[in-house]
Formats: structure tokens, C-alpha cells, sequence
């Protein structure tokens, strides 16, 4: 439906926001985002979330966090946050995957992934091309210095590696699109 595309496409393009966008309650904006798709899905969608838990990828991804929850007994000191934020990502994807049932709904994500990757460019050349194109390093760590200062400028403070990420993912998609175009 439109209503489960335009929630697949919201999700996708604000995740480069998750840490920007003041948390309500103390839960984020992703984790609120995917808490609503996980309401729509139990509601509406039960039969295909029934299908997708039992899919042989995600039986096998679930034994993920059930290692890393023993593994952490067995320390002195256990902390079973990674293993708890592992199964959250896990609910997550099956909850996606419930919604991703037909080439309309994955092309919504698609075009959540094209709108994240183009703003999260633009953001990052409008800010920084200017800079960078006078700055001069002649190692990797004055580059890495000088990328650093660059980057301060930059209004959305979040990893550099994560947002390149993100932009890639979305110029990766475009570009798969405009290969398969006729």
C-alpha cells in the first residue's frame, strides 16, 4: 500500500538523522521509526511477518545475538548491550523484509536510499569541496588532519566514514538503476 511505502522510503532516508533529530522519551528517531513499522506490520501485515521469521537467513541470523549473549556470560564482567542492539537490528530487518513483499515496496526503499545518499552528498560537497580543494597534505596523516578540520564545518555531526557510507549506498542504487534502464 501507499501508506507501507511511504514508511519503508521514511525510514530509510532519515537514517544519516538517527543522532541529530532530539530523542523523544529517550528512544531515538530510527528506533521510534522502526517501532511504528513493527506496529504497522503486527497489525496489518501478521501473515507475512509469520513467513519472513521463519525464512532460513533469518533463523540463521538469529543465533547472532544468542552467542554473543553467552559469550557474555562467560566473561567477568558481562555487558550484553552489543548482543541486545544485534537482536533490536535483526527485528528490525525481518520487520523491513515483512514490508519489502513486491517491487513496489522495494523500489520505495530504493528511493529512501537514493534521497538519503543525494542529500547526504550535497551536504557534504557544500561544505567542504571549497575547503578541500585548497588544502594540501603530503602523508596520510596530515590528510587525516586536514580532513578532520574540514569536516568541523560540516552542520550534521556524525561519522564521515558513516555518511560517505550512506551517500555510496545511495549513488550504488542509482547507479544499478540507471544500468538496468532501457
Amino acid at each position: 500500500t501507499a501508506v507501507e511505502r511511504l514508511l519503508l522510503m521514511a525510514t530509510v532516508a532519515l537514517l544519516p538523522l538517527e543522532n541529530h533529530i532530539p530523542a523523544v522519551a529517550g528512544f531515538s528517531i530510527m528506533w521510534i521509526m522502526f517501532g511504528i513499522l513493527a506496529g504497522y506490520v503486527f497489525l496489518n501485515r501478521r501473515r507475512a511477518l509469520n513467513k519472513i521469521c521463519i525464512h532460513s537467513v533469518f533463523r540463521t541470523a538469529y543465533i547472532l545475538p544468542i552467542a554473543g549473549f553467552l559469550i557474555e556470560l562467560l566473561h567477568p564482567n558481562p555487558s550484553h548491550s552489543e548482543a541486545f542492539r544485534i537482536a533490536q537490528m535483526i527485528a528490525a530487518a525481518v520487520f523491513v523484509a515483512s514490508l519489502c513483499r513486491d517491487r513496489l515496496a522495494l523500489r520505495a526503499a530504493m528511493h529512501g536510499y537514493i534521497i538519503a545518499g543525494v542529500w547526504l552528498s550535497i551536504l557534504i560537497i557544500s561544505t567542504s569541496y571549497g575547503a578541500l580543494g585548497g588544502a594540501t597534505a603530503t602523508d596520510f596523516r596530515e590528510a587525516d588532519l586536514v580532513r578532520k578540520e574540514i569536516l568541523k564545518g560540516v552542520s550534521l555531526q556524525a561519522n564521515a566514514n558513516v555518511m560517505a557510507a550512506l551517500a555510496a549506498q545511495g549513488a550504488v542504487v542509482a547507479l544499478a538503476w540507471g544500468l538496468a534502464a532501457r
